[in-house]
C-alpha cells in the first residue's frame, strides 16, 4: 500500500514539473522582460525580469505541493487520506501546470491577449469539472469540499451535499469552459463569474435546505 501511495506521489510531483521541464526548452527564447501581471483583458499590465518570473513560480509550485501535503496531517477529522483527496489534489496541479506550460509558450511567441484569458478560464472551468467528478465521495473534513456550518455539523448532510452537488459541479464546470471558449470578451469573464457564484450559492442553499429537513425528521 505505502508503495502505491509513494507512486502517486510520483506522478504528481511529475506533473508539477512538466512547465519546468519545458521551460528548459523555452527559457532562451523568454525576452529579458517578461509580464509578471496580467489584466482582465488578458494583456500584460506588469513586467519584469525572466529570472524572477520563474523564482515566483516555482515558489508558488513549491507552496502549491507543500500546503496540500500539509493539509492531512492537520485537519482535526483525520479524514484526508484518501484516494479522493489524492484526486483532486492531481486535478489541480494538472490545471496549475498546464496554465504554467500555456503561459510560458504565450510570453514566448508574444501571442498574450484574450485567447490566453479565454483558454486560462476553460481551463478553470475543467478543473471545476474535475474535482466535481470525484467530490462525492470526499469526507468530511474542514480543508476540502463544500464546508458549511451544516456539513460540518452532519456527516449525513455533508454526505447527502456532496452527492448532490458533484454533478452540478462539473455541469457547471463544463458549461463555463465552453462559455469562456465562445462568448466575447468581457461577457465571458462576467459569465464565469457568475458560474462560480450560482455554485457557491446553490450549495449554501442546499446544505442547510438538507440540513433543516434533517432536524425536522429528527423532530417528528
Amino acid at each position: 500500500m505505502k508503495k502505491n501511495v509513494m507512486y502517486s506521489e510520483w506522478v504528481l510531483l511529475l506533473t508539477l514539473a512538466l512547465p519546468f521541464v519545458t521551460l528548459l526548452f523555452l527559457y532562451n527564447q523568454l525576452p529579458e522582460s517578461v509580464p509578471f501581471h496580467f489584466g482582465a483583458d488578458g494583456q500584460p499590465d506588469r513586467f519584469g525580469p525572466k529570472l524572477g518570473l520563474v523564482g515566483i513560480f516555482g515558489g508558488m509550485t513549491v507552496f502549491l505541493y507543500l500546503l496540500f501535503r500539509l493539509i492531512p496531517a492537520i485537519d482535526p477529522k483525520q479524514n484526508l487520506n484518501t484516494s479522493a483527496y489524492y484526486k483532486i489534489r492531481l486535478v489541480i496541479s494538472v490545471f496549475w501546470g498546464v496554465l504554467m506550460s500555456f503561459m510560458w509558450y504565450a510570453i514566448t511567441t508574444e501571442s498574450a491577449g484574450e485567447s490566453l484569458l479565454s483558454y486560462i478560464l476553460a481551463g478553470a472551468g475543467l478543473m471545476l469539472a474535475g474535482i466535481g467528478n470525484v467530490m462525492y465521495s470526499i469526507r468530511p473534513n474542514y480543508f476540502v469540499g463544500i464546508r458549511t456550518p451544516w456539513t460540518l455539523e452532519s456527516e449525513t448532510v455533508w454526505r447527502r451535499t456532496h452527492q448532490k452537488a458533484a454533478p452540478v459541479f462539473v455541469a457547471v464546470g463544463l458549461l463555463a469552459a465552453v462559455l469562456a471558449l465562445l462568448l466575447p470578451l468581457p461577457v465571458k469573464v462576467w459569465a464565469f463569474m457568475g458560474s462560480i457564484m450560482l455554485v457557491v450559492f446553490w450549495s449554501l442553499w442546499y446544505s442547510y435546505y438538507i440540513y433543516r429537513q434533517e432536524k425536522a425528521q429528527s423532530l417528528s
